[in-house]
């Protein structure tokens, strides 16, 4: 079933053609009103008043951003919302949109400089939509197999058989990808969704690392802390670039 966003999600692409809301919520209502005005700080504003975690909410946050030419920040949420609600055409759309600003600022290099060449293949895909697909695979294999062993009640030849063959390397295949995919999840993707200092602690006062751009993918290393300070702001460490590794602050991450 198709995913719907309402007028946001035509407004780049088809700005006479805008349909109606979809959503009945004040936040939203209010949010859409101060867009079509074109008071996008605002409508950022009044998105956030009423935050959840569904692909509408991020799609109109980054949609929001890209109207203001912040595609840093627009890439992260529209990042957020197509990991929500993937192969959505529209979020695919506005996500190509803000890649491309993007990459004209920072170069396309630059987008993704912490992650292995294993972790960008498994980022796009869900252990749901693989452990689906080796379901269907192993069912189709166990009939043909069943089938094939009946006649000839030879597990070699069933085997041997080019079916057979074919159907244990793409099973190989499958459970190749899966086992790459859990190996990127122990070092999961964020994004950032503003610039954002690099510390070799978490605070403030540890050393300067570098700067990550807003937009840009880091991986987390599942390490957490909380600053010495009186505000205790909560920090991750990140792998930001190649083997290089440093804390950024929770609230400047866009976490997947």
């Amino acid at each position: 079933m198709r995913f719907h966003f309402g007028s946001l999600s035509l407004i780049i692409f088809l700005p006479l053609l805008l349909s109606g809301p979809v959503r009945a919520d004040s936040g939203f209502e209010q949010g859409k009103a101060l867009f079509d005005a074109g008071k996008y700080p605002e409508a950022i504003e009044a998105f956030k008043a009423e935050p959840d975690d569904s692909a509408h909410h991020y799609f109109n946050l980054g949609t929001t951003y890209l109207k203001m030419g912040r595609s840093g920040t627009a890439l992260a949420y529209l990042e957020k919302a197509n990991k929500r609600h993937p192969h959505d055409p529209t979020i695919q759309k506005n996500l190509r949109l803000a890649q491309a600003s993007l990459s004209q600022l920072l170069g396309k290099d630059r987008l993704d400089p912490a992650s292995s060449f294993l972790e960008s293949l498994a980022d796009p895909l869900s252990i749901e939509e693989i452990r689906t697909a080796i379901g269907i695979i192993c069912l189709i294999l166990a009939i043909l197999w069943l089938r094939a062993y009946s006649k000839s009640r030879s597990i070699r030849r069933t085997l041997l058989r080019p079916a057979g063959f074919l159907g244990l390397i793409g099973l190989t295949l499958l459970f190749g990808i899966y086992a790459i995919q859990r190996n990127a999840d122990a070092s999961p993707p964020a994004f950032l969704v503003e610039r954002q200092t690099v510390r070799s602690g978490p605070g403030d006062h540890f050393l300067d690392l570098g700067v990550v751009e807003a937009g840009v993918k880091v991986r987390l290393t599942g390490q957490s802390a909380r600053a010495a300070t009186a505000e205790a702001t909560g920090w991750k460490q990140v792998r930001y670039s190649g083997d290089n590794v440093g804390w950024i602050p929770d609230a400047s991450l866009l976490l997947f």
